[in-house]
């Protein structure tokens, strides 16, 4: 499992989640969860699993790995998810969850038929 994001989310659920965040890695499988629940009532606000994808199955050891991150909400309130998601991005998970900066500079370009939108 690559070290630097589980040496980050532990570093971002104690500093910033207080310990609210629990983490487990199963290394038989490769993948991890990340659970919440609230701490007055115990009931479960999320359990998410991640796990890491090769993108390049080569062999030389002097190419970069590749990885892709899958984030599974598995149970419970995706708005609670996607609020701490946001904020692990905001604090700096960004420069290691996202695509490249270049991957973001690509336009989409949408098409606009306006036959299909008129009512008659």
């Amino acid at each position: 499992m690559p070290g630097t994001f589980w040496e980050e989310l532990n570093e971002f659920n104690e500093d910033i989640f207080e310990g609210k965040l629990k983490l487990d890695y199963n290394s038989e499988k490769k993948y991890m969860t990340i659970e919440m629940s609230d701490p007055e009532t115990g009931d479960l606000d999320f359990f998410v699993k991640a796990k890491f994808f090769a993108l390049n199955n080569t062999e030389e050891q002097e190419e970069t790995q590749r990885l892709r991150l899958r984030l599974t909400k598995k149970k419970g309130d995706l708005q609670k998810w996607y609020d701490v998601l946001n904020e692990l991005k905001e604090t700096g998970f960004d420069e290691i969850l996202l695509a490249p900066l270049s991957h973001h500079e690509d336009k989409l370009t949408l098409c606009d038929n306006d036959d299909s939108t008129k009512s008659e």
